[in-house]
């Protein structure tokens, strides 16, 4: 037999969804302090029976909320009761920082430094962010960022009221403008690239912003991006210098485009 958990997380809406089989219960870290063990889902261990059925439980996750997933590993001790085990969870998660790699860092200090541990522990934190009036994000300039720039954009954008077309318009250019600061304007050194997104007189601006020397595509190397902005923005400016390069993509919600 074994436990498992699974879980989907909308990250536009935050709608959490998960059923357990066997497994230890989630943990909502709650935006005002408190803690709560998610336990309304339930079912037995996987193979314990050929005819099982498993619940679901549903919530929506709150701006600053966190939720905590974890092996039994974790608060399991030999020769203690499980509910200590849970209440030191508990005690350890509300006393810990919201950041996520900050938090799982104190509860596995406070839940196994200094005790031997007889089993393997894992545990995972998302902490639920809220978006305000403009978006201001600075990241590694790695390919591997481009998609959770899409995620956290189309999820600022569709607060703003902007449709389907907008959010695919925007991601697909904000794509571009990325992947050239990513691809022209560093080398192999370490690198940041700076988003910035704010709405302006009914136009969402969208500022990407590199460090780097701009250096001009080769023709095997593509150089389309350019003109693939300009079919979904309603303007597109690039300013190049010594200090890097800054593209601002312009569009008002509701656009058709060029």
């Amino acid at each position: 037999m074994a436990t498992m958990i699974y879980a989907t997380l909308n990250l536009e809406t935050w709608n959490l969804e998960f059923a357990r089989a066997g497994h230890t219960y989630p943990l909502l870290c709650r935006n005002d302090g408190s803690t709560e063990f998610l336990d309304e889902a339930g079912g037995p261990p996987l193979g314990a029976g050929l005819h099982a059925t498993y619940e679901i439980q549903r919530l929506t996750m709150e701006p600053g909320d966190t939720i905590v997933l974890y092996t039994d590993g974790l608060i399991e001790r030999r020769g203690k009761r499980l509910a200590d085990g849970e209440a030191a969870l508990r005690e350890a998660a509300a006393a810990a920082p919201s950041e996520p790699e900050a938090k799982v860092a104190t509860i596995l200090e406070q839940l196994t430094g200094g005790e031997e541990v007889n089993d393997d522990v894992a545990i995972l934190a998302v902490h639920a962010t809220g978006l305000g009036d403009s978006i201001s994000l600075e990241l590694p300039a790695d390919p591997d960022q481009l998609i959770g720039i899409r995620h956290i954009l189309r999820r600022w954008l569709t607060a703003h009221g902007a449709t389907d077309d907008d959010c695919a318009a925007f991601a697909i250019a904000v794509t571009e403008a990325c992947a050239n600061a990513i691809q022209h304007a560093y080398g192999p050194e370490d690198a940041t690239l700076e988003l910035e997104a704010g709405i302006e007189d009914g136009a969402v601006i969208v500022t990407i912003r590199d460090r780097g020397s701009w250096r001009s595509p080769r023709p095997d190397q593509g150089g389309r991006g350019l003109g693939i902005m300009r079919t979904f923005m309603d303007e597109v400016g690039i300013d190049t210098g010594d200090g890097g390069t800054t593209v601002e993509l312009r569009r008002h919600l509701g656009s058709t485009g060029r």
